[in-house]
């Protein structure tokens, strides 16, 4: 139906006005509005005459009210005509006209879409102002769209575009920049009739959105999110639960690369885990088959514990997901980078570097635990290097050392090398420190399927407590020696010490010199031994110390027992492992001879001698 129709001149262009165009819905006894014009105004292009096409110079709509409809069959229906997307042989005269127009304007329509395909309530739109404008003799069109949906799903719409070679009948040769903001959205609620690359089940906030397209396919893809209360699952991952997601994203997409990057993006979890804002890369060659066959990735700063807490509902290769599982690691990694040649959890090779700050990971296996570790890592398929630098850790040995060992600065390399052949691991200068020890190591350790593995060490300890000394025993010894190191061990220092450790830490400490090497020889100050049960012990120690194999040597310049003063004198052990230990004394000793017989009724000697000189006295040295 139409209530009028004028005509008239704008200026030399013929102007026609048409109100109250209405087209009804009659089927089913119901009359049913599919299109409302209110007002039309076209005015008439003189190039319609050369070209024998009609050409507008202006087309403006004021007022339109527009249902579409999509029915079950995923055919549309637009103001009473039915289109099948699916189909090559619509009818497209009408589009095309549309698209040759050089400028067409709808102010303040009214735009109601059901989706029965997707079994969506009705999505209601309201002043729409729409804006088409194609130059003349261009092969461009740009676009501009506002409207407002129902508020509780979003903010006003604000969308533009601009397109080449947009054609309805061919979408091959199309080019396209679009840019989309929301300055709210439910984004839950959108999936409702937007079908969105991954599910989302909860999430609202803040979008904007710049695509390129070519070929008539999105090429380019770049979002600034801020949202809040995100529920999404990606591939068949469990779910993503985020309280907050910011920052911006870009995907970009052609026939042989897949890239995604992040600026600035933060992530949160609803169980607290937090990534500090971040800018990463990940880059992939994809092969025909949709698989990856090489890629790289980067980030300026990863916060392992947040992205180890969230890994099960990221993607990424099984085994990162496995491995984050199993170390479970915690601090900071800066400026990382990785490249792979193969699949991305299988390559065949690949390269990798970073600076770790503060960086913990859990024990596992032969593998050592740490915590407070800073270094620069480069690595690859064959081994790799760190450049250690670390205060305040603590590192954990559980296979080797019987407690976890604290350490107040690390610094020194450590090299690794991977083979079929066996794997090795490389000290360089590695130096640490902390209250009881500075220790500075070389040497090569190759692990085991079991047990501590095999060593080659040299280590120099510039002072250690020798109190502390049962603490850094291997594992492998039998207990009774550390139990006899803690309680013989009572006072002073060692220094200047040289430790030699070499062979297969299963047979420490090498009572078999064909089985391996241990040495350690050491100058000892203010020491005090309390060497067997029963015996008094010896203090005030100056003297040298020698570990070689199960033996233990002291050659002893001073000393005291009681109020007898030791002069020179050798101690010597032959057996540490031995079932009865045997000790050798061989020294001087002077002092009052009361001290002596003391010595004898606090020893087993009294026990020898049948308590013979109890009660005893005597006057003067001895």
């Amino acid at each position: 139906a139409i209530e009028s129709l004028t005509t008239g001149w704008d200026g030399w262009n013929p102007k026609i006005v048409v109100t109250g165009i209405a087209v009804h819905d009659r089927t089913g006894g119901l009359e049913r509005p599919l299109l409302e014009l209110p007002r039309v105004e076209a005015t008439v292009s003189w190039w319609s005459l050369p070209l024998l096409d009609l050409r507008l110079k202006q087309l403006e709509i004021d007022g339109p009210r527009l249902a579409i409809s999509r029915d079950i069959g995923g055919r549309l229906h637009i103001a009473g005509l039915e289109i099948d997307p699916q189909s090559t042989v619509d009818d497209t005269r009408l589009v095309d006209w549309i698209l040759r127009q050089r400028e067409i304007v709808v102010r303040d329509a009214l735009i109601l879409w059901t989706d029965e395909l997707r079994r969506a309530p009705q999505l209601v739109l309201d002043r729409v102002d729409v804006r088409l404008e194609h130059p003349l003799g261009s092969r461009r069109h740009r676009i501009g769209l506002t409207g407002v949906p129902p508020s509780e799903i979003a903010s006003p719409i604000d969308l533009r575009g601009e397109f080449t070679d947009l054609a309805a009948h061919d979408f091959s040769k199309m080019q396209a920049r679009m840019y989309l903001r929301l300055d709210f959205a439910d984004i839950a609620a959108w999936s409702e009739w937007i079908p969105l690359p991954v599910g989302v089940s909860d999430g609202h906030g803040a979008v904007r959105l710049w695509a390129e397209l070519a070929e008539g396919k999105v090429r380019d893809m770049t979002a600034d999110v801020e949202l809040a209360d995100v529920s999404t699952r990606l591939a068949s991952l469990p779910p993503l639960e985020l309280a907050s997601v910011r920052g911006r994203v870009t995907w970009q997409s052609d026939q042989a690369t897949r890239r995604f990057t992040a600026d600035d993006l933060a992530l949160v979890g609803r169980n607290g885990a937090a990534l500090s804002p971040m800018d990463a890369v990940f880059e992939a060659v994809v092969g025909e088959d949709g698989i990856f066959r090489s890629g790289r990735a980067s980030a300026n700063v990863i916060e392992l514990a947040p992205l180890a807490s969230l890994a099960a509902s990221l993607p990424m290769p099984a085994t990162w997901r496995e491995e984050l599982a199993r170390y479970a690691p915690r601090g900071t990694l800066r400026d990382a980078r990785y490249r792979w040649e193969g699949p991305p959890d299988a390559p065949t090779s690949y390269a990798a570097e970073g600076e770790a700050i503060d960086v913990g990971v859990a024990t596992s296996g032969a593998m050592p635990g740490i915590t407070g570790l800073s270094a620069k890592v480069r690595a690859d398929e064959r081994g790799g290097t760190a450049r250690l630098g670390g205060r305040a850790m603590v590192v954990s040995l559980p296979r080797t050392l019987t407690a976890p060992v604290p350490i107040e600065t690390l610094t020194g390399t450590v090299r690794w090398r991977l083979s079929d052949a066996g794997n090795e691991v490389v000290l360089d200068d590695v130096a640490f420190t902390n209250a009881d020890a500075a220790v500075t190591a070389n040497g090569t350790w190759r692990p085991a399927n079991t047990g501590a593995g095999t060593v080659d060490l040299k280590a120099q300890v510039a002072r250690i407590d020798v109190r502390r000394l049962a603490r850094y025993l291997p594992r492998v010894l039998d207990e009774w020696i550390g139990d006899w190191m803690r309680g013989a061990l009572q006072a002073g220092t060692m220094s200047d010490a040289r430790l030699v450790v070499r062979g297969d830490l299963a047979r420490f400490p090498f009572a078999d010199p064909k089985q391996g090497t241990f040495t350690l020889a050491a100058r000892a100050q203010g020491a005090t031994l309390d060497y067997a049960a029963g015996w008094p012990a010896v203090s005030d120690i100056d003297g040298e110390v020698r570990f070689d194999g199960a033996k233990v040597a002291f050659d002893m310049t001073k000393g005291r027992v009681y109020g007898a003063q030791i002069g020179r004198t050798k101690i010597a052990i032959d057996d540490l492992l031995a079932d009865v230990t045997r000790i050798k004394v061989d020294g001087e000793a002077t002092g009052p001879t009361a001290e002596f017989l003391h010595f004898i009724e606090t020893s087993p000697v009294a026990g020898w001698i049948g308590g013979a000189l109890g009660g005893a006295q005597a006057t003067g040295n001895g």
